[in-house]
């Protein structure tokens, strides 16, 4: 039984992968620099874009390549799922490692999750290659 007791405890104290034990920064800090998209969808289709699209995130503020528009930022990461306002348009967010997912409604509402659907702006993001992961 001790012998079990044992091998038991020693497996509950074994190391944590690398990849369990990495640690971000919070939201507006992993969110600063440029990022790619890879993945654009609006009214739940792919929508096709001439060239790299680049959305570099600064204090507050974004700028797209794509028209070279700059927008207002402000994140909530209390919310579930998470709220960011780009400009005046209303969107949910989260990180999963190396990837951004941001969705955010054509109208006036919030959408509810993160998921391609009609009425919202789908993209999934990669930090740009010249950038530092945060």
């Amino acid at each position: 039984m001790i012998p079990l007791l044992l091998a038991g405890s020693l497996a509950l104290a074994a190391p944590v992968p690398k990849d369990l034990k990495k640690k971000y920064p919070p939201d507006p800090e992993r969110l600063l620099g440029a990022w790619e998209i890879v993945v654009n969808e609006d009214n739940g289709r792919p929508k096709a874009e001439p060239k790299v699209v680049v959305w570099t995130f600064t204090d507050g503020n974004m700028h797209s390549s794509s028209g070279g528009t700059n927008w207002k930022i402000t994140l909530d990461g209390d919310q579930a799922p998470k709220h960011i306002d780009i400009g005046n348009y209303k969107g949910v967010y989260e990180f999963d490692g190396d990837k951004l997912t941001i969705v955010y409604a054509a109208g006036a509402g919030r959408p509810a999750e993160i998921k391609s659907a009609a009425g919202n702006y789908f993209v999934t993001l990669v930090k740009a290659k010249d950038q530092p992961e945060r």
